[in-house]
């Protein structure tokens, strides 16, 4: 397997082994990277960028700051620089890009949608603007949404993997702004941007530091597939692993500020263990990385080394799921007529597939126990257990003993419950089925399904 296809298969979780990883030279990457040169997202440590802002360096970081926003007033909206995204000496490296990585996944570089923002308008009017001026903010923010989609088709058509930016949301113990003024103005334009990106075979990466629990549910829900965090204890791993792990994948170091600072090398490979433990799922969901500016940060060589061999060693150790029986569908209904319906129309479609029934959730569980099916057409109301609590027991047997999971058609002649809304919309593998359903629904379920497992 290449490193190309361990990252996706991690970040899909449909199980890979070595963990892939993102480190220095010395330890090897699995990841490449492209982006737009110059890019209108360039952050340069002093000087003007393209939109006109005014950058200064306070210091070792390899970061700048804002010394002076481009546009202090909207009333000089028309004299911004809005820079040509479609300008193709901007794209003169992008021809040879797929080659040029080779089998490694090809991370290609996007444009800041809040953080482009306060540093075009200067953060507090942009906070501001999201009260006095939130036409004026969103158009702003469409432009850059626009210029975003036209990158994705631009870095598809090139062989990208992946489309990525950043986006730091949080302060130490809360959102910068309030998480209803998120969801107001950010979260559909992110839900553009991702839609845009999974349309053109994309998967998604977000790097966003801080606080950023009040909105990983909505960045999860709106298509995100990676979330890139470079500090995790202001939340706690504990808390992310319950929360969201298994539902989107982190791709991180060990925490930035507190432990890869004043943490023992003893201290920094317990937290190595603790990430894979609490963040990763047996089947996917954790990357590990480097910070790539350590002297910055003030991280030691030695806890740099520390850190990439105990994961390294963690990986040696990693092994994939079992993987589930592509030659074995499940239909469990508590109606026979249903089941044997089913049964007749796979069959006849794929007749070396073998077709298992169950009549309720509690027999489909046991069932799966005993023959590990690829595919399952999972009733929503049945006795015993319904379809949702047989998914929740299947995923935890496989999670208990190191199995693929199988693929979830949930069967149902009504609105889903929002927990199954959230489940299709993040992992792929499952889907919903709505009644009445033809022989082509039913086929072409099996078909899409076979496809991702």
């Amino acid at each position: 397997m290449t490193a190309r296809e361990t990252v996706a298969r991690t970040i899909r979780f449909q199980g890979a082994e070595p963990l892939p990883h993102d480190f220095p030279e010395k330890y090897g990457t699995d990841f490449a990277h492209v982006g737009m040169s110059p890019s209108p997202d360039e952050r340069p440590k002093s000087g003007r960028d393209e939109w006109g802002v005014l950058w200064h360096n306070i210091g070792v970081s390899n970061l700048g700051e804002v010394k002076e926003p481009a546009l202090k007033d909207w009333k000089d909206f028309d004299k911004l620089k809005i820079p040509d995204v479609n300008d193709p000496k901007r794209w003169q490296n992008l021809g040879k890009a797929r080659e040029q990585a080779g089998d490694k996944f090809l991370i290609a570089w996007g444009i800041s949608i809040y953080e482009r923002v306060h540093f075009i308008r200067g953060i507090e009017n942009a906070w501001m603007d999201i009260y006095d001026a939130p036409d004026k903010l969103g158009n702003l923010l469409d432009i850059l949404v626009e210029m975003n989609r036209t990158a994705i088709k631009k870095y598809a058509a090139a062989g990208a993997d992946g489309f990525m930016f950043c986006d730091d949301w949080g302060l130490q113990n809360r959102l910068m702004i309030a998480p209803e003024s998120w969801r107001q103005i950010w979260k559909p334009r992110y839900r553009t941007i991702y839609k845009a990106a999974h349309e053109a075979g994309l998967l998604t990466l977000l790097h966003s530091c801080g606080h950023i629990v009040d909105i990983l549910d909505d960045l999860i829900e709106v298509g995100l597939d990676v979330i890139q965090m470079d500090q995790q204890e202001n939340m706690g791993l504990k808390l992310l692993g319950e929360r969201f792990g298994g539902r989107i994948t982190f791709f991180s170091p060990v925490d930035i500020q507190n432990t890869m600072v004043r943490g023992s090398l003893d201290d920094i490979r317990a937290y190595c263990r603790r990430m894979v433990e609490l963040l990763g799922r047996p089947n996917g969901g954790f990357i590990p990385k480097w910070y790539g500016d350590p002297v910055g940060a003030g991280h030691r060589q030695e806890a740099v080394d520390a850190m990439c061999e105990e994961f390294l060693r963690l990986s040696r150790e990693h092994k994939s799921p079992e993987k589930c029986d592509r030659n074995r569908i499940m239909i469990a209904d508590d109606e026979p007529a249903i089941r044997d319906l089913f049964t007749t129309i796979i069959s006849c479609t794929y007749p070396g597939i073998k077709v298992d029934q169950a009549c309720n959730g509690l027999d489909a569980v046991n069932g799966f126990r005993d023959a590990h099916q690829g595919i399952l057409f999972l009733d929503m109301r049945m006795p015993e257990m319904d379809g949702y609590q047989a998914f929740l027991a299947i995923q935890d047997m496989c999670r208990e003993k190191n199995w693929q999971m199988p693929s979830v058609v949930f069967c149902t002649g009504i609105d889903p419950p929002e927990a199954v809304g959230q489940i299709v919309g993040v992992e792929k593998s499952h889907c919903v089925l709505r009644r009445p359903v033809t022989s082509d629904d039913i086929i072409n379920a099996v078909k899409s399904r076979l496809e991702v497992i």
